[in-house]
């Protein structure tokens, strides 16, 4: 109930549509209830012999079938329209949150599961808002309406019918309670199968060139073993509900046959009023039977809603803060900073320093953290302890926006959106012109292979650039550091998965890049930063060298060897 009535305060700005849909209800039920009056006049008009009294029923049937016609059209249009707002609303929310969450989270939760929530949690609230809230209410009201009539057409049967209906009522809710448990679990199970099949979809080409396909399908057949059991083990309890249901829904018909029949043989109720005390019991015990179901949906979609709320309740990066840099000549300064993941310690009382206008190298063994001081830069995560000071203010003080909108970064497996060249060179500095593009893209030297695209500029480069070569979409990823024109540029290894002609034509233009700005890039060939201002050289997280690329050469050190070791393979 808590996440309903959250759920209620969410939609508050479309509650007139739930407020016009309720009006509808209530009148669909005291219309349903006037049918038992109608028929109770109308069976007695026949036994009665009254025309005049059977005209009058005819008439009043007609009104009530077209005031209910015209009354359920409103009432499903308006719940029809109130679930799909809300669902686009929630599915805006949960896109909203997730561009504002840290990049830590995002790291650490599948997307696969994430974009469950999205798209099967969501669709499980929307459909039971549109379908699945109106029986909930309508139910209830006309049983309590019915109950009172019952009262008064023959109040012994109607405590004969009462006698029994608590005890079965509460059998029914007591069976249900552990329906939402079993819902969440299901959920969870089926946002791991998206994860299973997000992975095996982005990982198909490792898949079938290391020909695991037996192996992955073995992995998914046990996720939808999982997810089976979960589903039957909710399908086991909402059976035995809808069984116990079906008994709560018969036994007063029963009661009504035999005691009512009785009445009504000796005189002591009308064969009309008879009738209509039947069509009453419907809306006693047709609650009792099919109310279990829309329990079942409602506790599925609180389960869903309960996912989503837990991601819009996760904290969201800080923002506001300093907007512009320090008049210094200090581009970057770590000081003393520990960082880790998790309990594992990667970086411990690290410290440096890069002027503005420098260019720094940053070098080691693999796994020694190299790209993770550029998440630490950029404030996808925090140190554990120390301070990074950028452009002359800690990190902490300033507004993330603003000092990411002052650095640039390009990896060496740059993310290219599924749209046209042009949109995705644009990203670098949106609202640029054509001529500001074109421009980036030459200084990229990509302006030639992309005229001879398709469609030039606006050729859709698939998904993840998968229509283009690795050198290609790199360029496409410098052309959009050109135009974003960074004062800070971080180079993650750019030309590390190059062959040597797409290497080269990267790499001018990665000097033309940095001309004139503080580069920090990370090398994987050290043949490339020979000519950096200075090379910081990392190693079981602390700095162990630094200096120019012939001064460490000179020191025979951890630089000196790996250097070596890269002159031998290339030999």
């Amino acid at each position: 109930m808590q996440y309903f009535k959250q759920l209620l305060a969410d939609l508050k700005q479309h509650r007139p549509l739930l407020i016009l849909a309720l009006l509808c209800i209530l009148v669909e039920a005291l219309a349903d209830l006037s049918v038992a009056a109608v028929l109770r006049t109308g069976v007695d008009a026949i036994t009665g012999g009254s025309y005049q009294d059977l005209l009058a029923v005819g008439i009043w049937f007609t009104v009530i079938t077209v005031v209910m016609t015209g009354v359920v059209f409103v009432r499903r249009l308006a719940l029809g329209r109130f679930g799909e707002q809300a669902g686009a609303q929630m599915r805006q929310q949960a896109v909203e949150k997730l561009n504002r969450l840290p990049i830590s989270y995002l790291e650490q939760h599948h997307s696969g599961d994430l974009i469950s929530r999205l798209t099967n949690d969501v669709t499980l609230v929307r459909e039971f808002l549109a379908g699945g809230l109106m029986p909930l209410i309508y139910f209830p009201l006309s049983a309590v309406g019915a109950l009172i009539y019952l009262l008064i057409i023959n109040w012994q049967l109607t405590a004969a019918v009462i006698v029994v209906t608590p005890v079965l009522a509460a059998a029914v809710t007591l069976i249900s309670k552990p329906i939402h448990q079993a819902s969440r679990q299901l959920q969870d199970s089926l946002g791991d199968i998206n994860s299973q099949v997000q992975d095996s979809i982005a990982g198909s080409f490792e898949v079938k060139a290391f020909g695991i396909e037996v192996e992955r399908e073995k992995k998914f057949q046990s996720f939808v073993k999982r997810s089976l059991q979960h589903g039957l083990k909710l399908g086991r309890q909402q059976s035995l509900m809808h069984a116990v249901s079906y008994l709560v829904g018969l036994t007063p018909f029963l009661i009504c046959f035999g005691y009512g029949g009785y009445l009504a043989i000796s005189g002591r109720l009308s064969i009309g009023s008879l009738f209509a005390f039947i069509n009453l019991l419907n809306h006693v015990s047709n609650p009792l039977t099919a109310l279990p179901h829309y329990i079942g949906q409602y506790h599925r979609a609180m389960a869903g809603y309960g996912r989503i709320q837990e991601l819009l309740e996760i904290p969201e990066e800080p923002v506001g803060g300093v907007t512009d840099p320090a008049d210094n000549d200090t581009a970057l300064e770590f000081c003393g900073v520990s960082f880790g993941y998790g309990e594992s310690e990667l970086f411990k009382d690290l410290s440096f320093q890069i002027k503005k206008g420098e260019i720094t190298a940053l070098v080691g063994p693999s796994g020694s953290g190299k790209s993770t001081i550029f998440k630490l830069i950029t404030g996808f995560y925090r140190p554990n302890s120390g301070t990074i000071n950028i452009f002359g203010h800690e990190y902490a003080k300033w507004d993330p926006q603003q000092l990411r909108s002052r650095i640039s970064l390009v990896t060496q497996d740059p993310f290219l959106f599924p749209t046209t060249i042009k949109e995705n060179i644009a990203f670098g500095r949106l609202g640029a012109d054509d001529d500001q593009i074109a421009a980036a893209a030459k200084a990229a030297a990509a302006h030639e292979f992309i005229l001879q695209q398709p469609h030039g500029y606006d050729t859709v480069v698939g998904e993840r650039g998968s229509r283009l070569s690795g050198g290609q979409k790199q360029r496409i990823a410098i052309a959009r550091a050109f135009l974003k024109d960074a004062e800070l540029l971080l180079l993650d290894e750019p030309t590390s998965a190059l062959d040597m002609e797409a290497e080269h034509l990267v790499q001018q233009a990665l000097e033309r890049l940095m001309q004139d700005k503080t580069t920090l890039v990370i090398a994987h060939r050290l043949s490339t930063i020979k000519n950096a201002d200075r090379i910081l050289v990392i190693d079981q997280g602390r700095i162990v060298e630094a200096g120019t690329h012939e001064e460490l050469l000179q020191l025979k050190g951890t630089y000196y060897r790996l250097y070596q070791t890269q002159l031998q393979q290339a030999g």
